[in-house]
């Protein structure tokens, strides 16, 4: 596990760094394609810098909002006390601030345990730190890019179908961010796909909530399904699929992106299941889930409606 690729001058999580490179790789494609169908490259230069600003700060609020984080975000700045999980442990014990923030394990001591916690009201601003929810990411970059679209008066509709594989892509780096990280981890498996995480991680701290007399001597996590190693081949597997074999046979604008949707939505809804991190949920299902069911029927719906549109047009 590597939370952090990049440590200096300043900390930036695995998964940022992963999507950045993704970032990169985007373009690269993006603008390629864009010459090969005319469209013009400097305003696909334009709409991915704008796309990526607005797919983070949607990733962050879905975050935010939606994984049962609000609370101790809240926490962090007016009560850090109270964010247990964020506790850190300090050999024998802290006895004052200035102790914790030398050992990088927080700003204030807690007396009362000898724990050290980090009382901060930018946490949930933090980009560098994680925590990001990708259908928040996708929300925030198709609201964005349909303003710059409709400003530019672009073709919409083949805009979107040169973004498709390129999220894709991205999509299946940042989930190898996430193993790096540790997050997004599944539920506990004693098959062979098990991979336990060292102390510290997501899981560990997770299973040792759950179970603390087991995990009392543990230096590891409990075997889990990797479930971000699979949601990164099946998104390669999406990419693989919408850029060599359906972007030069595509039959209407469009007919790329509903597709990437469909699929993407269909393995969401599915791996969501195998996941044992903490969760936003409602009733039975994930708040993923959800966002995945309405998706895909949106999807199938735009897919007539779009199909009937262009069914004239050649492209």
């Amino acid at each position: 596990m590597h939370p952090f690729l990049l440590t200096w001058p300043i900390e930036i999580s695995s998964y940022f760094t992963l999507e950045i490179l993704a970032f990169i790789i985007g373009i690269y494609i993006s603008v390629k394609e864009a010459k090969r169908i005319g469209v013009d490259p400097s305003k696909i230069l334009d709409l991915s810098l704008i796309i990526f600003i607005f797919s983070l700060i949607g990733a962050k609020f879905f975050h935010v909002l939606f994984d049962g984080h609000l609370h101790d975000y809240i926490n962090m700045c007016t009560a850090p006390f109270k964010v247990e999980n964020m506790a850190k442990y300090y050999p024998g014990g802290c006895k004052t601030d200035a102790m914790c923030v030398a050992k990088d394990l927080g700003n204030i001591c807690n007396l009362s345990n000898g724990k050290c916690y980090e009382q901060t009201c930018l946490a949930a601003f933090n980009l560098g730190r994680g925590g990001f929810v990708l259908y928040g990411g996708i929300i925030g970059g198709f609201l964005s890019a349909t303003i710059f679209i409709i400003r530019k008066k672009m073709n919409f509709l083949k805009i979107l179908d040169i973004s498709a594989p390129v999220l894709a892509l991205g999509v299946g780096i940042g989930r190898i961010g996430c193993f790096m990280a540790g997050c997004c981890f599944g539920n506990y498996t004693s098959s062979f796909l098990g991979i336990s995480f060292p102390s510290g991680s997501p899981a560990f701290k997770k299973h040792l909530e759950i179970y603390p007399e087991l995990m009392h001597n543990h230096t590891h996590s409990l075997p889990v399904i990797p479930t971000q190693l699979f949601s990164a081949g099946a998104n390669f597997i999406i990419f693989l699929y919408l850029y060599f074999l359906l972007r030069k046979k595509k039959k209407y604008n469009g007919q790329m992106f509903i597709q990437f949707l469909i699929l993407y939505s269909i393995f969401r809804f599915i791996i969501e299941f195998f996941r044992g991190d903490d969760r936003g949920s409602l009733l039975i299902f994930s708040t993923s889930q959800w966002i995945s069911i309405i998706v895909v029927i949106l999807s199938v719906m735009a897919r007539f409606v779009i199909k009937n549109l262009n069914k004239e047009e050649n492209v």
